[in-house]
């Protein structure tokens, strides 16, 4: 789990899409992202972790109780919590982490990667079009910029990047829509999120999704 320690960022430029016209398909993508999940729900996670050559399977369970809220435990092969990370009201913090690794990565990788995956968007949504043609919502604030990306034919979330100056820093794509018992709406049973800023690779496959208030990971049996 050292290996995040080393980790740079690289360079990869980004083309933001062609910004577009037409309010109804715009308010119809926007519904799709705002649904995506329950507002308040409990997720268990296969995750492999990918940096520096190195692969880490974990068991993760994640619990999200606001729009800018969550709880999320990731834990090893035999059983033992490698990580606990939150966000309380858009505060991050570690609970728990390995001993040797600098809290940056978690907080400004891991962290971001999840509240960008299972929160609602930060910033307000225009309706674009991808290099393809295929409609887009896309987001700027503070050098930061936000796409997503819909394909056809279902027009679901497909893939997501994050660019800030110019450069991308996370790249994410979404693929085995389903739905799972007590929620009917399909999701993207598998996930990977390239963070290009802290060069590792982060596969997230749901194994369940239970809807409504739950405890924190740390609380739960």
């Amino acid at each position: 789990m050292a290996a995040l320690a080393v980790l740079g960022c690289a360079r990869f430029p980004y083309t933001p899409a062609r910004v577009a016209q037409d309010p109804a398909l715009r308010e119809t993508l926007e519904g799709r992202l705002a649904e995506r999940y329950p507002a308040q729900f409990r997720l268990v996670q296969r995750l492999a972790l990918r940096a520096l050559g190195k692969q880490y399977d974990m068991l993760g369970y994640l619990v999200v109780s606001s729009p800018d809220s969550f709880r999320a435990v990731a834990l090893g092969e035999m059983g033992g919590r490698i990580f606990d990370l939150s966000l309380d009201r858009g505060a991050a913090a570690i609970v728990k982490k390995p001993e040797r690794m600098p809290p940056r990565p978690l907080v400004a990788g891991v962290i971001e990667d999840i509240r960008h995956l299972f929160l609602p968007p930060e910033q307000p949504l225009a309706l674009a079009e991808d290099a393809e043609g295929a409609p887009a919502l896309i987001g700027s604030a503070g050098g930061r910029t936000v796409e997503y990306d819909f394909g056809p034919p279902e027009r679901r979330l497909t893939r997501s990047v994050t660019a800030e100056d110019g450069q991308v820093v996370r790249e994410v794509v979404y693929s085995g829509y389903r739905s799972f018992p007590g929620f009917d709406v399909p999701v993207p049973s598998r996930i990977v999120v390239e963070n290009r800023r802290w060069r590792y690779t982060l596969e997230v496959q749901i194994l369940e999704i239970h809807p409504g208030a739950a405890a924190p990971p740390s609380e739960a049996p």
